[in-house]
C-alpha cells in the first residue's frame, strides 16, 4: 500500500507569512513559519520564513488527485507575479508512505509541468511505515 501527501512551499529569507499570503492569495496551513520564530525545541530562531499549503484531497487519494487538488486550490498564476519576494524558493514536496520492500511512483508530466513552469523544485522523501492502527 502507498500513501501520498503533497504540499507547496515558499521559503523566503526577507518576507514575513503575512507578506506572503497577501501575494499567494490564500491561507497558509497552520504548521507554517516566520523568520526568527523558535519551531519545537529549537534553541536558534528560524532563518526563514516557510509558508505552506497543503493538497486538500483526502488522506487515501493517488498523486494524481493530490497534485491535481494542489493545482485546482492554489492560483498558481500568483507564484510567478511580482507580489512574491524576489528571494522566494518554491518547493512542491511529495511524500512517499509504503509499506513494501520498495516503492515506485510515476509523476505525470502534465501535473508537474504548472510547478515547474512557475520556477518549483521538487522534493520527493520515500518513509516506510507498517499502516498499523493505533490501539
Amino acid at each position: 500500500m502507498k500513501q501520498f501527501l503533497a504540499a507547496l512551499h515558499i521559503a523566503s529569507e526577507t518576507a514575513t507569512l503575512e507578506e506572503i499570503t497577501r501575494a499567494a492569495g490564500v491561507e497558509p496551513a497552520a504548521d507554517s513559519f516566520g523568520k526568527g520564530d523558535r519551531r519545537g525545541l529549537r534553541e536558534t530562531p528560524c532563518p526563514e520564513t516557510v509558508w505552506t499549503f497543503y493538497s486538500p484531497a483526502p488522506e487515501m487519494a493517488g498523486i494524481e488527485e493530490h497534485l491535481a487538488a494542489l493545482l485546482a486550490g492554489f492560483p498558481m498564476d500568483r507564484l510567478r507575479g511580482p507580489g512574491l519576494p524576489a528571494d522566494r524558493t518554491i518547493t512542491l514536496d511529495i511524500a512517499v508512505l509504503y509499506d513494501t520492500f520498495t516503492a515506485s511512483v510515476a509523476l505525470p508530466a502534465e501535473l508537474l509541468r504548472p510547478f515547474v513552469q512557475a520556477g518549483a523544485g521538487i522534493e520527493i522523501s520515500c518513509y516506510p511505515t507498517s499502516f498499523e492502527e493505533a490501539e
